[in-house]
């Protein structure tokens, strides 16, 4: 597991000016990744849920209808 660090390591290291230069853009791309990724979750979860609930329900009202037993 610890071989997987190695390459992302040595990148940090032979890029350390770069990343003293560029730092206010890398620290804003990883907010605002972090920040978009979290409410498309949520926003896909809370559409997930609702139609979960939406379909739940259509199958309850489905069951619970009186047969025609003619």
């Amino acid at each position: 597991m610890g071989l997987l660090f190695v390459p992302a390591g040595v990148g940090i290291i032979a890029e350390a000016g770069l990343l003293r230069q560029q730092w206010l853009p890398i620290v804003a791309a990883l907010l605002g990744s972090t920040v978009l990724s979290i409410a498309v979750t949520g926003l896909v979860m809370h559409w997930l849920t609702r139609s979960s609930q939406e379909r739940a329900r259509s199958t309850m009202s489905l069951a619970d209808r009186p047969r025609d037993r003619s």
